[in-house]
């Protein structure tokens, strides 16, 4: 069953938000096929529980940063999945949140 997204400008509360988080971690490099240092590249989850504005959703991906001496530094998505962008408060940023961690507030204010 396919989660509804609200429409832009709705309140929802949220209790999750996501993180971006680097972790370090040994591979197998797809160009010279050797074990490598690589970093992980992960999103993770922290607590929010707040009332926040719904801005839309947006594609995120987990992967990792591998290096090649010929090309440099390079990032190799491992998976994706869909993430709300929504706006805590008029001076705090945006912050990406799972979907299943937000509910639409229903009613209108006075």
């Amino acid at each position: 069953m396919p989660i509804v997204t609200p429409e832009f400008g709705s309140k929802v509360f949220v209790v999750t938000k996501l993180i971006r988080r680097e972790k370090a971690g040994c591979a197998e490099n797809k160009v010279t096929k050797r074990e490598s240092p690589v970093t992980l590249k992960v999103w993770d989850e922290s607590p929010l529980n707040k009332e926040c504005l719904f801005l839309g959703t947006r594609t995120l991906k987990n992967g990792r940063r591998e290096f090649d001496s010929d090309h440099g530094y390079y990032f190799c998505p491992d998976d994706h999945f869909k993430a709300a962008l929504v706006s805590p408060g008029p001076n705090e940023n945006p912050v990406y949140v799972p979907l299943e961690a937000m509910t639409e507030l229903n009613g209108h204010e006075p």
